[in-house]
């Protein structure tokens, strides 16, 4: 690009005032203004930009994502397994992973409930289809899949059998045995399996886990970061996710009286977009998985430095929000 000396001066000293621009201009850059503009602060209101002036609109990038140096994703988004392409093997980790998620008792009045909230009733019917056995039904705020049925009820134990990490719902399963004298042995979990290597924690993302764009403005600078949330009663098993993915947070929330795991390092969102790609979520909060893995590849590919990157990233958030 070819600008006289004196262009170069004006353009370095009055950088930050051109008109709406906001943050800088980038010499190494191109983009051509398609018309006249005029500067404001220290330069006559008169002095006009030469027509073939040429500058692209850049934003600056956190210093977070910069000392991160984020691992490449593929765009290729892999394909889905469907809750009813998994083999039982993988089912029963992933239904596992759905039950120790919820508060609530598998075992109610010597039946196996199961609890959706709200927005996942075509879910329900989905498991319940899979499973082939049981009732929906709604209850306040939540749906249930309800099974009696003895088959349906010494099915459900054998496909989780050996893979719940909560000992109340272990109980729960051999008081279920013993009233329906049942011969079934409950097997101990594997725990250095469970995590990161079954379905289980995406059955357990699907029951408690939320994705969250986040994004924060410093000066002239817009922060982005992708935050992953896990809310839960107790802190063990919110322990054992932070070892695994080796990072983030765990705190207390004294209003919902909750544990809580979260981070919004981008090397953990690379790890949690890995196994998801590997272990896909099966209900609605897939779809809030995808945008999340987007911004993620949007910001790889510097398109958080753009004004039409920065819009997209914003749809996307909104959208995510209101799922």
């Amino acid at each position: 690009m070819i600008i006289t000396l004196w262009g170069v001066k004006t353009l370095l000293n009055t950088r930050k005032s051109y008109l709406n621009f906001l943050v800088h201009f980038d010499l190494d850059q191109f983009g051509k203004i398609q018309k006249l503009g005029k500067f404001v602060g220290n330069v006559s209101k008169n002095f006009i930009i030469p027509l073939n002036l040429k500058f692209k609109r850049t934003y600056s990038t956190s210093e977070t994502i910069r000392k991160e140096n984020l691992k490449f994703i593929s765009e290729h988004v892999p394909k889905k397994k469907s809750i009813f392409d998994l083999t039982d093997e993988e089912f029963g980790y992933y239904l596992a992973g759905f039950i120790d998620s919820h508060e609530k008792d598998i075992s109610i009045h010597n039946q196996i409930w199961i609890t959706f909230n709200l927005k996942n009733q075509s879910f329900a019917y989905s498991l319940k289809k899979r499973i082939g056995f049981g009732n929906i039904k709604i209850i306040k705020n939540s749906y249930y899949l309800i099974i009696t049925n003895i088959e349906g009820i010494i099915k459900i134990i054998n496909l989780i059998n050996g893979k719940l990490k909560l000992e109340n719902k272990v109980t729960q399963l051999k008081n279920l045995i013993q009233i329906n004298n049942l011969t079934i042995q409950i097997n101990n979990s594997d725990s250095s399996l469970l995590i990161i290597n079954t379905y289980w924690f995406a059955g357990f993302t699907d029951g408690i886990g939320s994705f969250q764009i986040l994004i924060k403005k410093r000066e002239s600078k817009k922060e982005f970061s992708l935050n992953y949330q896990i809310l839960f009663k107790k802190d063990f098993l919110l322990k054992e996710i932070k070892n695994i993915f080796n990072g983030g947070y765990i705190g207390f929330n004294k209003n919902l009286n909750l544990y809580y795991f979260e981070s919004s390092r981008f090397n953990i969102a690379y790890k949690i977009i890995q196994y998801f790609n590997k272990f896909p979520l099966q209900s609605t909060k897939y779809l809030n998985f995808l945008f999340w893995r987007k911004t993620y590849i949007f910001i790889q590919n510097k398109k958080h430095l753009t004004l039409e990157g920065i819009t997209k990233i914003k749809k996307m958030k909104t959208t995510l929000e209101s799922n």
